[in-house]
């Protein structure tokens, strides 16, 4: 067998662009900024999610009213969907409080639309009688034992699942699929 890896790009970042109504059609959002600045991809990555979580903004002028959102959001909206989303009522003393129940919110929501990913790959593979088998979720990746004539059977169906679950939001969320012998030799990509 062959391991496969299902990964995406960005998901923390772009479920918050999703939340907010901002669309984004740049696969890899960390490397687009890298790619125009001086910075290391880590670097953007860095700052673009301190700036979602309260921190000070840079690398985001194609998102420059995403923190505008954001400071909004934690200035007043919280509270009610804390209630919309928890069925409770919560009243926030900081703006830290406030911050951290957004944090909590988001990854509610990346939790969920990637429990939902998952479970749509394990029918597929069952309905579809492939010879594979799910053996880890590590954060937004999917790691999966494949059979190696079913590599494309396999990327079909990750593909047509995420843009089933994902797209709805005007967010693209392309998987990278990656396969190779064992975890570590995981070099080759898919087409």
């Amino acid at each position: 067998g062959r391991i496969v890896s299902i990964d995406f790009v960005c998901f923390e970042f772009k479920m918050v662009l999703a939340h907010f109504g901002i669309p984004c059609r740049v696969d890899d959002v960390y490397g687009y900024h890298s790619d125009r600045s001086d910075a290391t991809r880590d670097d953007v990555k860095t700052s673009l999610i301190a700036a979602v979580y309260g921190g000070p903004p840079s690398f985001t002028d194609d998102y420059d009213d995403l923190y505008t959102k954001i400071q909004e959001f934690v200035d007043g909206a919280v509270a009610t969907l804390c209630v919309q989303y928890l069925g409770r009522e919560v009243h926030y003393k900081t703006a830290g409080d406030a911050r951290r129940a957004f944090s909590h919110l988001i990854q509610f929501r990346s939790t969920v639309l990637f429990t939902l990913f998952v479970s749509t790959i394990l029918q597929e593979i069952t309905s579809q009688a492939v010879d594979a088998e799910v053996i880890a979720t590590i954060y937004d990746e999917l790691v999966i034992d494949c059979h190696v004539d079913y590599l494309l059977v396999i990327e079909n169906i990750a593909r047509d699942a995420a843009k089933s679950i994902f797209e709805q939001d005007n967010v693209s969320l392309v998987p990278r699929i990656r396969y190779g012998p064992n975890f570590g030799l995981l070099k080759h990509e898919l087409t």
